[in-house]
């Protein structure tokens, strides 16, 4: 190969190059930047990045903090990066933001819960609630992984207090909190003003948390243990459901008549009679035959009929 070739061969290779060069946009300076991650690149900066967009040019401030950072600092980081010139748009500064995830008071309630029932300390179902001995600082942990980790974790059982030490993605040191926990459940509460004898429906309860020591011996209840029962007394919205707040439902009135009957095998007796008393379902209640006077007592049933307890003579004998 002569040397007048191999010179025409590198010219036209330069050319070559000069032209893809040519080519590319110039990277222009973004005026506003957010990241997600704990560096910026050339992407991230620049608008038409080309080839030089995973290059990486500086740490990105704190999670869910905003930084600046001025021309002359880009200006020297490009250039650690292989991009020789780009349009600076006119900026003198770059204001930069890093996403973060929020680290409130509600998801760290979620992790001391979490460690408490690892424990068996607190309910499966049960619902906690802090008070912090400090107000928390406003932290925000990197979107990569997992938002924060309980390291250690003490509970103090005499008085229900806790410590924990949490790690924070993208915090540099670790936090300690320390406070009060208390153990709540939700339990069936009146949601209607009710009165006396009024039947309860499956749209007069709803569910409120209380401490979970104030309704020990109402944990277990459920608005099936009170739909369709009466209320003993008058009872105002809001209050919680016990068991002894309702009774069955009266279905046979004083002084009401009734049908009275007794059936066993092939033998049924049937007569109208007086209750004289209220009577809910399963109730013993005396009864009066009104042509004969007589008092005899039997079971309340669905439907308000009464099923004489005594032998069928006597169902006779009061006729």
């Amino acid at each position: 190969m002569t040397l007048k070739l191999i010179k025409s061969l590198i010219l036209a290779g330069s050319a070559t190059a000069l032209t893809t060069m040519a080519g590319l946009a110039m990277p222009v300076l973004k005026s506003s930047v957010t990241v997600e991650h704990g560096i910026v690149t050339v992407g991230d900066m620049f608008n038409d990045a080309g080839p030089w967009a995973e290059e990486p040019l500086f740490r990105a401030p704190q999670p869910g903090t905003v930084g600046t950072v001025s021309l002359a600092a880009i200006e020297q980081a490009v250039r650690r990066a292989g991009l020789s010139d780009f349009d600076p748009a006119g900026l003198a500064t770059i204001r930069v933001e890093r996403s973060g995830i929020a680290v409130d008071v509600e998801r760290i309630t979620r992790l001391i819960a979490g460690e408490l029932r690892k424990g068996g300390q607190i309910g499966v179902g049960s619902e906690l609630t802090l008070t912090l001995d400090n107000p928390l600082e406003r932290f925000y942990a990197d979107l990569s992984g997992e938002p924060v980790v309980v390291s250690e974790f003490r509970r103090f059982e005499a008085n229900d207090r806790f410590s924990a030490r949490l790690l924070i993605a993208g915090q540099p040191a670790p936090v300690t909190i320390s406070g009060r926990f208390t153990e709540m459940v939700a339990i069936p509460h009146l949601a209607e003003n009710l009165d006396r004898g009024d039947i309860v429906s499956a749209g007069d309860i709803e569910y409120k948390l209380v401490p979970a020591r104030l309704a020990q011996q109402y944990a277990d209840l459920t608005s099936a243990d009170f739909e369709g029962q009466a209320v003993r007394r008058s009872i105002r919205a809001g209050s919680i459901l016990r068991p002894v707040d309702v009774v069955e439902p009266t279905i046979v009135k004083r002084n009401e008549l009734i049908t009275l009957f007794y059936q066993t095998g092939a033998l049924n007796l049937s007569l109208r009679a007086k209750a004289l008393s209220d009577g809910a379902v399963g109730d013993t209640v005396p009864v009066l035959n009104p042509m004969s006077n007589k008092i005899i007592h039997g079971v309340v049933t669905e439907g308000g009929k009464i099923l004489v307890t005594n032998a069928p003579t006597r169902v006779a004998d009061a006729s």
